[in-house]
């Protein structure tokens, strides 16, 4: 995805059907969610993550890896140095 404008937003309408993942960062910086086997807690899982900044990120559980074993994946991947937000800073 990249950064000309709309481009987050339209992101974000598409994403709006599934199961959202829990980043850890704003809203208005990132969105993610999970495409699932089934609604089951226990289901495989791919997680899509794009960022207002033009990053995206994917796990691809190859139809093997739980939702809840993506997420604990989500809390080692330094998301916030990829938005827009640290960029500022700079």
């Amino acid at each position: 995805m990249g950064k000309e404008p709309g481009a987050f937003e339209r992101w974000v309408a598409g994403s709006a059907n599934y199961l959202q993942a829990p980043l850890g960062l704003p809203a208005s910086e990132a969105n993610g969610f999970y495409t699932c086997v089934s609604d089951s807690a226990q289901s495989a899982c791919d997680l899509h993550v794009q960022l207002r900044s033009g990053f995206h990120v994917e796990a691809m559980g190859n139809g093997a890896v739980p939702r809840a074993e993506l997420a604990e994946l989500l809390t080692h991947i330094p998301l916030g140095d990829l938005s827009d937000s640290i960029f500022a800073e700079r």
